[in-house]
């Protein structure tokens, strides 16, 4: 006998509980019934819960692999109680912690403000950027200071948008962001699958919001099926520099710029709104062969933003970190300002160049 074969049925309801599982099919692995396309590991004193992941097959040659995406202690005998709230596991060096949240649906202010509400699937986020100003809307210093290298996936999410769906509080027109302080197709993305499983659920009760999504993963390319079901939807891009050497400077962890022109041309292509956000801008090498780059996407929206010291705990800001990199680099409000010139130029007059917070307008725009 495996040592999977003795896994208590409670354990796997532990380990799927709260994912947002697309058929309700089962099929017996041993003689533990995992849901359809799952199955059970074990390793090292503990199990593991695996599932396939299909993976946009422009980005990644159409390959499916299984990914662990939870693990328990094995309890033979059946009696060891179970937390499912909080599991925490290690990937490529960044914690990963799974918890219910109270709460999916967050009440837009400050620079959110044009939004009725904001959409975040997880907290913390694992590209790390040095200058993100999220890390200063962690709840601890501790937690500020390891930006980066922790994530809380909120596995109930979908659950708790199915009940605002279906209570009416969230509606058809209603504007929404997703997300403020995460970026919803980190790499986690890819195993957990919460933002698409948000996505499907918002669809499946008939809503249909204005929905923008904000990102700089080429994996947001992987939902174009589902975007083209709403009404009212932008994707904005986020590619803040043309330069690699700049790039892994800043967001070391960040997709390649080139991966990311392509999912946005994928994204155009496909007949889906996008807007392009450089922002903050880092410095630019050649802005005017950036500025044409950007006019070819012939994207529905441009926005720029400057590097912006925080201004206190909970103000939006870049840390002193990036700061002191773009002061070495010589990238100031003198060269941005020539940046954003040149690139205003060569998209003006088919495109208008926004700055500050009418970059990040609505779908659609602000509500009147």
């Amino acid at each position: 006998m495996s040592d999977v074969d003795i896994v208590q049925l409670s354990q796997v309801a532990e380990l799927t509980a709260g994912f947002p599982f697309r058929s309700a099919n089962y099929t017996s692995a041993s003689r533990a019934p995992v849901p359809h396309g799952f199955s059970l590991q074990a390793s090292g004193g503990h199990i593991q819960l695996r599932y396939r992941t299909d993976i946009l097959s422009a980005l990644t040659g159409g390959s499916q692999s299984l990914h662990p995406i939870r693990e328990v202690p094995m309890d033979v005998g059946g009696t060891q109680a179970l937390d499912p709230l909080r599991v925490s596991a290690r990937r490529s060096g960044v914690a990963v912690e799974v918890t219910r949240a109270t709460s999916i649906l967050t009440r837009g202010t400050g620079f959110m403000r044009a939004y009725q509400y904001t959409l975040n699937p997880y907290s913390g986020c694992a590209f790390g950027c040095s200058y993100c100003y999220a890390r200063f809307f962690s709840k601890t210093a501790a937690r500020r200071d390891a930006w980066g290298n922790w994530i809380v996936a909120k596995s109930n999410a979908v659950e708790l948008v199915d009940r605002a769906c279906r209570s009416g509080r969230l509606s058809t027109g209603d504007t929404v962001y997703m997300s403020s302080v995460t970026d919803p197709y980190q790499p986690v993305e890819r195993r957990l699958g919460l933002s698409r499983g948000l996505l499907e659920t918002i669809l499946a009760n008939g809503v249909q919001p204005r929905l923008t999504i904000q990102t700089r993963s080429p994996h947001v390319a992987r939902d174009i099926d589902l975007f083209r079901q709403f009404a009212m939807l932008r994707v904005n891009m986020t590619i803040s520099t043309d330069s690699e050497t700049v790039r892994r400077r800043y967001e070391p962890r960040c997709a390649p710029i080139e991966a990311r022109f392509e999912a946005a041309r994928l994204l155009v292509s496909a007949g889906i709104r996008v807007g392009i956000s450089v922002s903050p801008m880092l410095p630019i090498v050649e802005p005017e062969a950036f500025a044409a780059r950007l006019l070819a996407l012939n994207a529905e929206w441009y926005g720029v933003m400057p590097l912006k010291p925080a201004g206190g705990w909970f103000v939006a800001g870049t840390s002193n970190a990036a700061i002191d990199q773009a002061t070495a680099d010589g990238w100031g409000a003198p060269a941005y300002r020539a940046a954003r010139n040149t690139i205003r130029r060569i998209l003006e007059p088919a495109h208008v160049l926004r700055e500050g917070g009418s970059g990040f307008e609505p779908a659609g725009g602000v509500p009147s």
